[in-house]
């Protein structure tokens, strides 16, 4: 990847928009869940690489986890890639932007108590970089990623199959301008269920 996007060999911290998947069983007791990299099989790197702190990878649900990384990455104007499993899941991410200028969390948040206050310990309100937020989200959101990040040199995701009318999207709208680079082959998992 370096010798083609050859700004991404840096110490900037890239922003990885993933969470902790759902799994089940089959009747053979045979755990079933996706195959893709979770804060669990990832967490020898969170401190070092990503933006989201630990505990919010503890965050029970898809919807407040991408809130909660997209809120700590908005916090760090020197983000250089921002990676995800699938590009519809940062496409998603995009559309929950919020403010950072009161350092608190979203009441809306189906977050637990202690999970709660151990985030919001790693906040601080920030009316500067609220301003600078402020500023761009003025100037619409067609190429924000770019204006948010200056320093943004990458954004790594899967833009094949069904996630190619995101990819197209967000080179189209939110990213335009970032390289966008999928190096992957992947598939979303179906679900068939028995008939009774």
């Amino acid at each position: 990847m370096h010798s083609v996007f050859p700004r991404t060999n840096s110490l900037q911290r890239t922003t990885k928009f993933f969470y902790n998947p759902t799994l089940r069983q089959s009747e053979a007791g045979i755990p079933i869940g996706p195959n893709s990299s979770s804060p669990a099989s990832s967490r020898h790197m969170l401190m070092n690489l990503y933006t989201t702190p630990a505990p919010a990878f503890q965050a029970p649900s898809e919807r407040d986890a991408l809130y909660l990384h997209l809120l700590f990455a908005l916090r760090d104007p020197t983000v250089g890639t921002l990676e995800s499993n699938f590009s519809s899941t940062l496409f998603y991410a995009f559309t929950t932007l919020q403010d950072v200028e009161t350092g608190r969390l979203s009441t809306s948040l189906g977050l637990e108590p202690p999970l709660r206050a151990a985030l919001e310990s790693l906040l601080r309100p920030d009316p500067g970089r609220a301003a600078q937020l402020r500023a761009h989200f003025q100037q619409g959101f067609r190429g924000i990623a770019g204006r948010l990040w200056s320093r943004l040199n990458l954004v790594l995701a899967v833009d094949s199959g069904s996630n190619q009318i995101y990819g197209e999207m967000l080179r189209d709208h939110y990213c335009q301008g970032v390289e966008l680079y999928s190096p992957f082959y992947a598939a979303t998992e179906g679900r068939r269920d028995r008939a009774s």
